[in-house]
């Protein structure tokens, strides 16, 4: 039990949300929608005349031509939102329901984590600076992840970044000032 004290508990959620991602994409509202290799981009050659833009080849012009790529169709609007699927139905009394989905029950288990960790945070034992420093390793592997990994580029991805971004600065400035009073200086 001692040992996952020392854990930041941020990182569970951070595994939690990448093993949703890899295995329930449309859970999280994760689109696996990716440019094949075969679609290919219309493009009209124009040259820079005054009067707009013609449709000439290459070979007609005997100069450098500038290549305008021509707008795509639209897509149809469905008329459905295609979000994360919810999980269950809440009813209120104002008769309205809210749609709970995995997202919202990653980030209220973040902002519960959260919690914990502040708490831990008061602690000024010896092990109270590794805990910090796991923290803010967590808090980079958010960062890198948000940035380089596609299906971490979503809005609940970034809440969670920035509640393990609030624990690393709580954790610094909550145990800085205990460890201050834990200490006596002479003078």
């Amino acid at each position: 039990m001692k040992v996952l004290i020392k854990v930041p508990l941020l990182l569970f959620v951070l595994l939690a949300y990448a093993v949703l991602a890899m295995t329930f994409p449309s859970h999280l509202g994760v689109s696996k929608k990716e440019i094949s290799a075969d679609a290919v981009i219309p493009a009209v050659i124009s040259t820079d005349s005054e009067d707009g833009s013609e449709e000439v080849t290459p070979s007609e012009t005997g100069g450098p031509v500038e290549v305008k790529p021509e707008p795509l169709p639209m897509e149809k609007p469905t008329g459905v939102h295609r979000g994360p699927k919810p999980i269950f139905k809440i009813g209120l009394i104002s008769s309205a329901s809210l749609n709970v989905t995995i997202n919202d029950l990653l980030i209220i288990a973040a902002l519960f984590l959260l919690f914990i960790e502040i708490f831990k945070a008061t602690r000024s034992d010896s092990g109270s600076i590794i805990d910090h420093m796991l923290s803010t390793f967590v808090f980079i592997a958010y960062l890198v992840a948000f940035l380089i990994w596609a299906p971490a580029g979503t809005g609940t991805f970034l809440i969670l970044g920035i509640i393990s971004l609030i624990d690393v600065l709580c954790g610094f400035s909550v145990s800085i000032p205990s460890a201050r009073k834990d200490i006596a200086f002479d003078r």
